[in-house]
Protein backbone atom coordinates (compact mmCIF):
# COMPACT_ATOMS: atom_id res chain seq x y z
CA UNK A 1 0.00 0.00 0.00
CA UNK A 2 1.13 3.73 -0.72
CA UNK A 3 1.18 5.25 2.35
CA UNK A 4 2.13 8.97 4.02
CA UNK A 5 1.66 8.03 7.80
CA UNK A 6 -0.79 6.18 8.69
CA UNK A 7 -2.96 7.19 5.88
CA UNK A 8 -2.87 5.92 2.50
CA UNK A 9 -2.23 8.03 -0.58
CA UNK A 10 -6.09 7.76 -1.62
CA UNK A 11 -7.49 8.69 1.68
CA UNK A 12 -4.74 12.00 1.56
CA UNK A 13 -6.17 12.53 -2.14
CA UNK A 14 -9.26 12.34 -1.21
CA UNK A 15 -9.45 14.18 1.72
CA UNK A 16 -7.07 17.15 0.04
CA UNK A 17 -10.03 17.81 -2.43
CA UNK A 18 -12.72 17.80 -0.19
CA UNK A 19 -10.55 20.48 1.42
CA UNK A 20 -10.36 22.39 -1.76
CA UNK A 21 -14.05 21.69 -2.52
CA UNK A 22 -14.66 23.11 0.95
CA UNK A 23 -12.46 26.26 0.65
CA UNK A 24 -14.31 27.14 -2.24
CA UNK A 25 -17.79 26.31 -1.60
CA UNK A 26 -17.38 28.17 2.25
CA UNK A 27 -16.82 31.56 -0.37
CA UNK A 28 -20.25 31.45 -1.39
CA UNK A 29 -22.87 33.33 1.19
CA UNK A 30 -25.60 30.84 0.12
CA UNK A 31 -23.56 27.83 0.51
CA UNK A 32 -22.61 29.43 4.09
CA UNK A 33 -25.81 30.04 4.89
CA UNK A 34 -27.30 26.43 3.58
CA UNK A 35 -24.40 25.21 5.82
CA UNK A 36 -25.71 27.51 8.68
CA UNK A 37 -29.41 25.84 8.73
CA UNK A 38 -28.34 22.33 8.32
CA UNK A 39 -25.95 22.73 11.40
CA UNK A 40 -29.13 24.23 13.21
CA UNK A 41 -30.85 21.26 12.27
CA UNK A 42 -28.41 18.92 12.82
CA UNK A 43 -28.02 20.32 16.66
CA UNK A 44 -31.96 18.68 17.69
CA UNK A 45 -32.01 16.11 20.54
CA UNK A 46 -33.75 13.79 18.36
CA UNK A 47 -30.57 13.75 15.95
CA UNK A 48 -27.80 14.04 18.85
CA UNK A 49 -29.20 11.70 21.10
CA UNK A 50 -29.52 8.81 18.63
CA UNK A 51 -25.62 9.59 17.53
CA UNK A 52 -24.84 9.13 21.34
CA UNK A 53 -26.49 6.20 21.84
CA UNK A 54 -25.16 4.96 18.39
CA UNK A 55 -21.57 6.06 19.77
CA UNK A 56 -22.24 3.92 23.03
CA UNK A 57 -23.56 0.96 21.34
CA UNK A 58 -20.69 0.53 18.84
CA UNK A 59 -17.71 1.17 21.63
CA UNK A 60 -19.18 -1.72 23.29
CA UNK A 61 -18.90 -3.23 20.14
CA UNK A 62 -15.58 -2.90 19.67
CA UNK A 63 -14.85 -3.70 23.27
CA UNK A 64 -16.35 -7.04 22.70
CA UNK A 65 -14.76 -7.58 19.59
CA UNK A 66 -11.66 -6.60 21.11
CA UNK A 67 -11.94 -9.00 24.37
CA UNK A 68 -11.63 -11.64 21.72
CA UNK A 69 -9.13 -10.83 19.36
CA UNK A 70 -11.36 -9.35 16.02
CA UNK A 71 -10.10 -5.70 16.72
CA UNK A 72 -7.17 -4.12 17.32
CA UNK A 73 -5.81 -0.76 17.61
CA UNK A 74 -4.19 -0.64 14.51
CA UNK A 75 -8.24 -0.65 12.89
CA UNK A 76 -8.99 2.67 15.10
CA UNK A 77 -8.73 4.49 11.63
CA UNK A 78 -10.90 2.63 9.58
CA UNK A 79 -12.86 2.59 12.36
CA UNK A 80 -13.36 6.07 12.69
CA UNK A 81 -13.96 5.85 9.08
CA UNK A 82 -16.69 3.25 8.85
CA UNK A 83 -18.49 5.53 12.04
CA UNK A 84 -18.46 8.82 10.18
CA UNK A 85 -19.46 7.45 6.20
CA UNK A 86 -20.83 4.00 6.96
CA UNK A 87 -22.85 4.08 10.39
CA UNK A 88 -23.89 7.83 10.20
CA UNK A 89 -24.86 6.89 6.51
CA UNK A 90 -26.93 3.56 7.90
CA UNK A 91 -28.39 5.64 10.62
CA UNK A 92 -30.12 8.56 8.46
CA UNK A 93 -31.13 5.58 5.42
CA UNK A 94 -33.35 3.88 8.21
CA UNK A 95 -34.50 7.00 9.65
CA UNK A 96 -35.69 7.92 6.14
CA UNK A 97 -36.81 4.10 4.60
CA UNK A 98 -40.68 3.92 3.73
CA UNK A 99 -39.83 0.66 5.03
CA UNK A 100 -37.30 -0.03 7.43
CA UNK A 101 -37.46 -3.76 7.47
CA UNK A 102 -36.05 -3.63 3.39
CA UNK A 103 -33.42 -1.78 4.05
CA UNK A 104 -32.42 -4.02 7.32
CA UNK A 105 -32.46 -7.16 4.71
CA UNK A 106 -30.63 -5.33 1.89
CA UNK A 107 -27.94 -3.80 4.56
CA UNK A 108 -27.27 -7.95 5.55
CA UNK A 109 -27.23 -8.94 2.51
CA UNK A 110 -24.53 -5.90 1.14
CA UNK A 111 -22.34 -7.03 3.90
CA UNK A 112 -21.83 -10.47 2.96
CA UNK A 113 -21.44 -9.90 -0.94
CA UNK A 114 -17.68 -10.72 -2.24
CA UNK A 115 -17.92 -6.64 -3.67
CA UNK A 116 -16.62 -5.94 -0.22
CA UNK A 117 -12.82 -7.95 -0.51
CA UNK A 118 -13.03 -6.51 -4.25
CA UNK A 119 -13.26 -2.68 -2.40
CA UNK A 120 -10.53 -3.82 0.00
CA UNK A 121 -8.31 -4.88 -2.86
CA UNK A 122 -8.57 -1.61 -4.46
CA UNK A 123 -8.37 0.76 -1.75
CA UNK A 124 -5.55 -0.86 -0.17
CA UNK A 125 -3.05 -1.14 -3.14
CA UNK A 126 -3.22 2.48 -4.22
CA UNK A 127 -1.18 4.58 -6.58
CA UNK A 128 1.84 7.29 -5.78
CA UNK A 129 0.11 10.58 -4.04
CA UNK A 130 0.49 12.29 -7.86
CA UNK A 131 -1.29 9.86 -9.61
CA UNK A 132 -4.00 9.77 -6.78
CA UNK A 133 -4.61 13.33 -7.07
CA UNK A 134 -4.97 13.56 -10.46
CA UNK A 135 -7.37 10.43 -10.37
CA UNK A 136 -10.03 11.27 -7.22
CA UNK A 137 -11.07 14.36 -9.46
CA UNK A 138 -10.82 12.48 -12.69
CA UNK A 139 -13.45 9.71 -11.25
CA UNK A 140 -15.38 12.22 -9.55
CA UNK A 141 -15.53 14.43 -12.52
CA UNK A 142 -16.57 11.38 -14.70
CA UNK A 143 -18.95 9.84 -12.13
CA UNK A 144 -20.70 13.22 -11.56
CA UNK A 145 -20.83 13.57 -15.85
CA UNK A 146 -22.29 10.08 -16.06
CA UNK A 147 -25.01 10.58 -13.20
CA UNK A 148 -26.62 14.38 -14.74
CA UNK A 149 -26.64 12.34 -18.77
CA UNK A 150 -28.83 10.18 -17.05
CA UNK A 151 -30.90 12.30 -16.51
CA UNK A 152 -31.32 13.83 -20.10
CA UNK A 153 -32.72 10.89 -23.10
CA UNK A 154 -30.36 13.04 -25.52
CA UNK A 155 -27.79 12.50 -23.51
CA UNK A 156 -27.80 8.77 -23.60
CA UNK A 157 -25.48 8.52 -26.20
CA UNK A 158 -22.97 10.19 -24.22
CA UNK A 159 -23.91 8.42 -21.18
CA UNK A 160 -22.87 5.40 -22.35
CA UNK A 161 -19.76 6.48 -23.48
CA UNK A 162 -19.02 7.80 -19.99
CA UNK A 163 -20.17 4.22 -18.44
CA UNK A 164 -17.50 2.80 -20.89
CA UNK A 165 -14.92 5.08 -19.99
CA UNK A 166 -15.53 4.24 -15.92
CA UNK A 167 -15.93 0.48 -16.87
CA UNK A 168 -12.41 0.56 -18.66
CA UNK A 169 -10.48 2.83 -15.49
CA UNK A 170 -12.21 0.53 -12.93
CA UNK A 171 -11.06 -2.34 -14.51
CA UNK A 172 -7.50 -1.01 -14.78
CA UNK A 173 -7.68 -0.28 -11.15
CA UNK A 174 -8.79 -3.57 -10.11
CA UNK A 175 -6.29 -5.21 -12.54
CA UNK A 176 -3.04 -3.37 -10.88
CA UNK A 177 -4.99 -4.32 -7.13
CA UNK A 178 -5.26 -7.83 -7.98
CA UNK A 179 -1.61 -8.15 -9.37
CA UNK A 180 -0.26 -6.10 -6.47
CA UNK A 181 -2.47 -8.21 -3.91
CA UNK A 182 -0.71 -11.50 -5.58
CA UNK A 183 3.01 -10.87 -5.19
CA UNK A 184 2.20 -9.95 -1.87
CA UNK A 185 0.28 -12.69 -0.85
CA UNK A 186 2.11 -13.86 2.16
CA UNK A 187 1.03 -10.34 4.02
CA UNK A 188 -2.25 -10.49 2.43
CA UNK A 189 -3.28 -13.80 3.80
CA UNK A 190 -1.88 -12.71 7.39
CA UNK A 191 -4.51 -12.34 9.99
CA UNK A 192 -4.68 -8.58 10.37
CA UNK A 193 -5.39 -8.66 6.41
CA UNK A 194 -8.29 -10.75 7.51
CA UNK A 195 -9.56 -8.54 10.38
CA UNK A 196 -9.36 -5.20 8.25
CA UNK A 197 -11.57 -6.99 5.24
CA UNK A 198 -14.12 -7.99 8.15
CA UNK A 199 -13.93 -5.08 9.92
CA UNK A 200 -16.49 -3.03 8.40
CA UNK A 201 -19.32 -5.98 7.42
CA UNK A 202 -18.91 -7.00 10.94
CA UNK A 203 -19.80 -3.50 12.39
CA UNK A 204 -22.50 -2.94 10.28
CA UNK A 205 -24.09 -6.22 11.13
CA UNK A 206 -23.72 -5.39 14.53
CA UNK A 207 -25.10 -2.15 14.71
CA UNK A 208 -28.72 -3.50 12.76
CA UNK A 209 -30.05 -4.71 16.19
CA UNK A 210 -29.33 -1.08 17.60
CA UNK A 211 -30.67 0.46 14.69
CA UNK A 212 -33.96 -2.06 14.55
CA UNK A 213 -34.86 -0.80 18.13
CA UNK A 214 -34.26 2.74 17.50
CA UNK A 215 -36.51 2.41 14.60
CA UNK A 216 -39.14 0.45 16.24
CA UNK A 217 -39.10 2.91 19.10
CA UNK A 218 -39.64 5.71 17.02
CA UNK A 219 -42.60 3.92 15.20
CA UNK A 220 -44.37 3.07 18.61
CA UNK A 221 -43.71 7.28 19.03
CA UNK A 222 -45.84 8.33 16.27
CA UNK A 223 -48.64 5.71 16.60
CA UNK A 224 -48.93 7.00 20.33
CA UNK A 225 -48.76 10.48 19.19
CA UNK A 226 -51.56 10.24 16.67
CA UNK A 227 -53.71 8.08 18.71
CA UNK A 228 -53.09 10.79 21.66
CA UNK A 229 -53.84 13.75 19.37
CA UNK A 230 -56.26 12.41 16.43
CA UNK A 231 -58.88 10.93 19.01
CA UNK A 232 -61.43 12.29 22.02
CA UNK A 233 -60.72 8.78 23.51
CA UNK A 234 -60.72 9.04 27.81
CA UNK A 235 -57.40 8.45 29.68
CA UNK A 236 -58.25 5.49 30.14
CA UNK A 237 -59.10 3.58 27.16
CA UNK A 238 -56.00 5.42 25.81
CA UNK A 239 -54.23 3.95 28.24
CA UNK A 240 -55.87 0.48 27.14
CA UNK A 241 -55.25 1.25 23.70
CA UNK A 242 -51.56 1.41 24.24
CA UNK A 243 -51.05 -1.39 26.31
CA UNK A 244 -52.97 -3.46 23.58
CA UNK A 245 -50.82 -2.16 20.73
CA UNK A 246 -47.44 -2.80 22.47
CA UNK A 247 -49.22 -6.74 22.87
CA UNK A 248 -50.14 -6.45 19.14
CA UNK A 249 -46.67 -5.81 17.54
CA UNK A 250 -44.14 -6.05 20.38
CA UNK A 251 -40.85 -5.98 18.77
CA UNK A 252 -42.01 -6.54 15.19
CA UNK A 253 -41.58 -3.89 12.99
CA UNK A 254 -43.85 -4.69 10.41
CA UNK A 255 -46.85 -5.24 12.41
CA UNK A 256 -46.26 -1.58 13.89
CA UNK A 257 -45.45 -0.56 10.02
CA UNK A 258 -48.40 -2.27 8.66
CA UNK A 259 -50.57 -0.71 11.34
CA UNK A 260 -49.30 3.32 10.89
CA UNK A 261 -50.20 2.33 6.77
CA UNK A 262 -53.70 1.72 6.65
CA UNK A 263 -55.13 1.29 10.27
CA UNK A 264 -54.24 4.56 12.31
CA UNK A 265 -57.68 6.08 11.60
CA UNK A 266 -60.28 3.65 12.51
CA UNK A 267 -58.08 2.89 15.63
CA UNK A 268 -57.92 6.49 16.77
CA UNK A 269 -61.58 6.58 16.90
CA UNK A 270 -62.61 4.09 18.54
CA UNK A 271 -64.62 4.41 21.35
CA UNK A 272 -64.62 1.23 23.28
CA UNK A 273 -62.39 -1.24 24.14
CA UNK A 274 -64.25 -3.84 21.64
CA UNK A 275 -63.41 -1.90 19.01
CA UNK A 276 -59.63 -1.00 19.56
CA UNK A 277 -59.49 -5.18 20.13
CA UNK A 278 -61.29 -5.41 16.67
CA UNK A 279 -58.91 -3.16 15.00
CA UNK A 280 -56.01 -4.56 16.05
CA UNK A 281 -57.27 -7.93 15.49
CA UNK A 282 -58.01 -6.83 11.62
CA UNK A 283 -54.61 -5.19 11.10
CA UNK A 284 -53.13 -8.49 12.55
CA UNK A 285 -54.63 -10.40 9.57
CA UNK A 286 -54.12 -8.05 7.47
CA UNK A 287 -51.50 -7.20 4.37
CA UNK A 288 -50.57 -2.80 4.43
CA UNK A 289 -53.12 -1.53 3.39
CA UNK A 290 -53.86 1.38 1.24
CA UNK A 291 -55.59 3.80 3.64
CA UNK A 292 -58.56 4.25 1.64
CA UNK A 293 -59.54 0.70 1.82
CA UNK A 294 -58.93 0.46 5.41
CA UNK A 295 -61.41 3.25 5.65
CA UNK A 296 -63.83 0.81 3.71
CA UNK A 297 -62.77 -2.46 5.44
CA UNK A 298 -63.76 -0.77 8.96
CA UNK A 299 -67.17 0.26 9.03
CA UNK A 300 -68.28 2.57 12.11
CA UNK A 301 -70.40 0.99 14.60
CA UNK A 302 -73.93 3.42 15.49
Amino acid sequence: MQTVGPFSTREISSAFWLLIFAAWALRKPDIRRAIYRIGQSFCHLKILVPIFLMTVYVWAIIAGLKAIGVWQPDLLKDTIIWFCFGAIAMLARFATADRPGNAFRETLTDSLKVVILVEFLVNTYTFPLAMELALVPLLSFIAILGAIADTKKEFKAVSKVLKGVQAILGMTILTVAVTRAWADWQNLESLDTLRSVALAPILSVSLLPFLYLLILYAKYEIVFVRLNSGSSMSRGLKRYAHMRILMHAGLHLGRIENLLDGHMAYLAFARTESEVDRALSRAKGASVADPQEAATTYPTDS
